[in-house]
């Protein structure tokens, strides 16, 4: 798992249901910090990083409940610049998370868990670049984003990777615990002669509660106190 990032997007909602997506851009969003502006608690996680790049050794994906001390781990083989379809689908019956990426030879790895927590609402996608000051940057870009088929209206994401600086997507559309599919393309780049490794360049895809909004009433509580406050400061001056 990683620490730092440098994108988030972030999104709730079922595809199946009749309610209408929307899309908000948030910016920064890198430190813990600023996560915990719109982020309450994380259930679940599926992860792809650029690791080692092989099939041995250092995972490369990753399905993790976090109601667990274990988790589930898949072997990829990442190639500089290509696009690798992945999928990650929950079925609200039955709680299976599956989570799967193809690479650039056709091969598709596949990892599976069930979810002890199924209380989640929305979903943020984190995404990691670097400045590599040895050969250069090195990027992580996400493309054709779908939820349920239907594209995002903001449907391609990268990592700024000019220094520490995080960007976030926030899509809502309804409640992912009845079930939902996430597709899109995943593109490592890299043009240094020595290729990142382990967490420096990865993606994230977490499933939680956001923080709760103020309720109207509390708003318009809060706007009528600093108008008083306000005319009271007038008037002593």
């Amino acid at each position: 798992m990683f620490n730092r990032w440098t994108l988030i997007l972030s999104f709730a909602g079922l595809a199946a249901t009749s309610q209408a997506v929307t899309t908000t851009f948030l910016t920064p969003f890198e430190t813990a910090g600023q996560e915990a502006l719109y982020v309450q608690s994380v259930n679940w996680i599926a992860e792809g990083r650029i690791a080692n790049r092989v099939a041995t050794g250092d995972q490369e994906m990753t399905l993790q409940d976090l109601s667990s001390a274990t988790q589930s781990n898949g072997q990829h083989t990442w190639i500089a610049t290509h696009q690798n379809d992945f999928s990650l689908n929950y079925n609200g019956g039955t709680k299976l998370a599956t989570w799967a990426i193809t690479n650039h030879l056709g091969v598709t790895t596949t990892i599976t868990r069930t979810i002890q927590q199924p209380n989640f609402t929305d979903m943020w996608i984190r995404v990691r670049g670097r400045n590599n000051t040895v050969g250069g940057p090195d990027e992580m870009r996400l493309t054709n984003l779908a939820l349920d088929g239907t594209p995002l209206s903001i449907s391609s994401v990268t990592g700024p990777t000019g220094g520490v600086q995080g960007v976030a997507l926030w899509v809502q559309n309804g409640d992912l615990a009845n079930g939902f599919t996430l597709t899109g393309k995943a593109q490592f780049a890299w043009i240094s002669a020595t290729p990142p490794s382990g967490s420096n360049v990865a993606f994230q895809i977490k499933l939680g509660t956001p923080q709760p909004v103020p309720e109207p009433a509390t708003m318009a509580a809060l706007g009528l106190g600093a108008a008083y406050l306000a005319r009271r400061k007038r008037k002593s001056a």
